[in-house]
């Protein structure tokens, strides 16, 4: 008796006891709390996005529209958390928003933060170019520098040979 569980397929001891279960229960309902805030902040953001657009229109205001993510540099793409309801991300602010976490770090189209959306393929291959290109511009700084230098000591070099001939060396 106690053995098995009351469907007699697997051992007692495999199931949670009650004080188990009430810590599970516990978790799972603040994990719950945690999405429905998170989907909360992300209508509003997105909501906030939309009015900023229509005040800006209201007011003869510029909407400036990106892909760019101000915090990281990179263009960012589709949204990996919110599974196909954005189209991509974007950023929507006017200049006196630029300076604002609120607006500039989240999707305007989504609400979900910057780091949510997937880095642009496009972007990655150039700026790989452009590390490449900044690489080569570097070495052949570097060669010109060390052909100088070199050319520069042989100079030394024959100088103070010539003027041990002369006999003017000290």
């Amino acid at each position: 008796a106690g053995l098995r569980c009351g469907g007699g397929w697997c051992r007692s001891e495999d199931h949670e006891d009650e004080k188990q279960m009430k810590v599970r229960v516990d978790a799972e309902a603040r994990a719950k709390e945690v999405r429905l805030a998170a989907g909360v902040e992300r209508a509003r953001r997105v909501r906030a996005s939309k009015a900023r657009a229509q005040e800006a229109e209201s007011e003869g205001d510029t909407l400036e529209r990106t892909s760019l993510d101000t915090l990281h540099g990179a263009e960012r793409g589709e949204c990996r958390a919110c599974a196909g309801e954005c189209p991509g991300f974007q950023v929507w602010y006017r200049s006196c928003d630029a300076l604002d976490v609120e607006v500039m770090f989240f999707c305007s189209m989504c609400g979900c933060p910057s780091a949510d959306h997937a880095v642009s393929e496009s972007w990655k291959k150039s700026e790989e170019k452009k590390k490449k290109r900044e690489q080569q511009a570097q070495d052949r700084l570097q060669q010109e520098w060390r052909r100088e230098t070199h050319v520069s000591k042989n100079r030394d070099h024959a100088r103070a040979r010539a003027l041990a001939t002369l006999g003017l060396n000290n």
